[in-house]
């Protein structure tokens, strides 16, 4: 009996020819518009999962394809990596709960199933905006934090995945609600008394 998972083609069956189709369109000199070798003309660049106008697949334009797949899948796991341990810092855990966390969420089931699919250029990036407003949530108005912000937000509507950025905003938006609205309950301690 063969055993097979009609689920894990789809990077060799659609994300891969997507991708070179918009490679093929950026290096003939035309934008990524439309797939003219498929679908007599059909869209390319408002099908999301070809992701034309990612910076992921921008940058990996001058290697061939399964090389740029191989760099695409290693910039999203160190920011991932690094976007989670800087957040994580931020909240002032210790130094080792934040390299845990940082590799837990990395190489998370979010992430490592979906490496070279277009969902994870975008939730790469749900750190460092939550990083970002961590920032911004301070007393004084950090410039760069907002201007972080701003670049994660302008990522994320170009990586190619609409659901993850909305999922990443709800996120967000769940998280401040929760750190900032429900206080944290506090235990007093028992008071000890001198015989």
């Amino acid at each position: 009996m063969t055993v097979r998972n009609s689920n894990l083609i789809d990077v060799a069956l659609q994300i891969a020819p997507w991708q070179e189709a918009v490679r093929r369109a950026w290096t003939g000199g035309e934008g990524p518009h439309r797939n003219r070798w498929n679908a007599c003309g059909g869209p390319l660049a408002s099908n999301g999962q070809s992701a034309a106008f990612s910076p992921f697949t921008l940058l990996s334009l001058a290697l061939p394809l399964g090389r740029a797949f191989t760099l695409q899948g290693a910039w999203k796991l160190l920011l991932a990596l690094s976007g989670t341990w800087l957040w994580l810092t931020e909240l002032r855990v210790s130094r080792g709960s934040a390299v845990v966390g940082a590799i837990a969420f990395a190489f998370s089931l979010s992430m490592t199933p979906w490496l070279y699919f277009p969902m994870t250029s975008v939730v790469c990036l749900w750190p460092w905006a939550l990083f970002a407003c961590e920032r911004l949530a301070g007393k004084d108005v950090d410039r760069r934090a907002f201007a972080l912000l701003v670049a994660v937000f302008v990522l994320w509507a170009v990586g190619g995945h609409a659901e993850s950025a909305a999922s990443g905003a709800a996120l967000l938006l769940a998280w401040f609600v929760a750190r900032h609205w429900i206080r944290p309950v506090r235990i007093a301690a028992p008071e000890v008394r001198a015989a």
